[in-house]
Parts: structure tokens; C-alpha cells; sequence
């Protein structure tokens, strides 16, 4: 491999680099316009989707890989700020029944559209084919990866791994 190629592909490996902090800057923005840190609205998005059920919060940090404190103290903030409420499962009391609030809700709603704006204008000037075959490029780089580094993404599928994943892809899912 000559030094072209290698710096054909660092320069594609900073562009990614670059397009994924600038998308992150854009939505922990729109985040902040509610009072959110970007771990509160990733939590707030995944409660949205598991209405009812009853996480321990040990198995919320594993989801998202962060620590169980992590989880109680991001979890704290937001029944602070009344953006869900908390009631210990009387039959285990590991698990704590979390739901959103309305006022939780609300802002779920309008994130979702504002992010879906984001999204939007950050792909207006492609065609429906680029956007195709751009995918399938993507898709092919995170195969590679995958296969030469079975770790980096264990979990991704079954969505147990949720830290590494975008709010989009997460969110899309609801």
C-alpha cells in the first residue's frame, strides 16, 4: 500500500470524524435548549421505547456502558427537573418501575422532530442513490471492523450496546 492510499484513508477516517462531532455538536444543542445533557436525552429516548418495563439499574449501565452510579445520578436529574417518575418494584426491590411524565413526553415529541430536521438538512444535497450507496460503503467499513475486531461491536445487534449507537438509530426504533 503506498502513501497515497494510506492518506486517501485517513482523510476519509477524519471526514467520518468530522461529520459525526459536528452531528453530535448539532443535537447536544437542540438538547441543551431543553436543559438536557446529551446521556439525559439518550435516557429519556430509550425509556420512551420500553414503556413498562422494569430495568434494574445495573442493567441500564450495561446497556448504555456507563457505571450504575451514572445511571442513578442521570436518572436523579431527570425526575428532578420532573421529566420521569420512579417506583420500586414491591415484588424486587432491584428494579425500579421508571416512566416518563408528561412533561417527558413532551419534549421526547418535540426532539424527535427537531432532530429529524437536523438529520434532514444534513442530507438535503444528496440524491436518493448516494445516500444508497453510501449506506452500503458504510455498511462495508463496519463489517471490516466487525470481522478483524469481534468485540468492537458486541451486542449492537440485539441492542444491548447502546453508548456506541447514534440517537437516531435509537430513535428511529420507537
Amino acid at each position: 500500500m503506498d502513501s497515497f492510499e494510506v492518506s486517501e484513508q485517513f482523510k476519509l477516517i477524519r471526514m467520518l470524524s468530522f461529520v459525526d462531532r459536528a452531528h453530535r455538536a448539532r443535537i447536544e444543542a437542540e438538547a441543551a435548549r431543553f436543559g438536557l445533557h446529551r446521556s439525559q436525552h439518550m435516557m429519556l429516548m430509550f425509556l420512551s421505547r420500553h414503556v413498562g418495563e422494569n430495568f434494574s439499574q445495573k442493567e441500564i449501565a450495561d446497556r448504555f456502558e456507563i457505571s450504575p452510579a451514572a445511571v442513578a445520578t442521570t436518572l436523579k436529574k431527570l425526575e428532578n427537573a420532573g421529566l420521569v417518575g420512579r417506583q420500586t418494584n414491591a415484588e424486587d426491590a432491584r428494579f425500579n418501575q421508571i416512566d416518563l411524565t408528561d412533561k417527558g413526553r413532551e419534549i421526547v415529541s418535540k426532539t424527535k422532530i427537531l432532530f429529524r430536521q437536523i438529520d434532514e438538512e444534513m442530507f438535503k444535497d444528496l440524491t436518493q442513490e448516494e445516500m444508497q450507496n453510501l449506506s452500503a460503503t458504510l455498511a462495508k467499513l463496519v463489517q471490516a471492523l466487525k470481522k478483524n475486531t469481534p468485540s468492537c461491536c458486541a451486542g449492537e445487534e440485539e441492542g444491548k450496546s447502546f453508548r456506541s449507537r447514534t440517537h437516531r438509530l435509537d430513535s428511529e426504533e420507537s
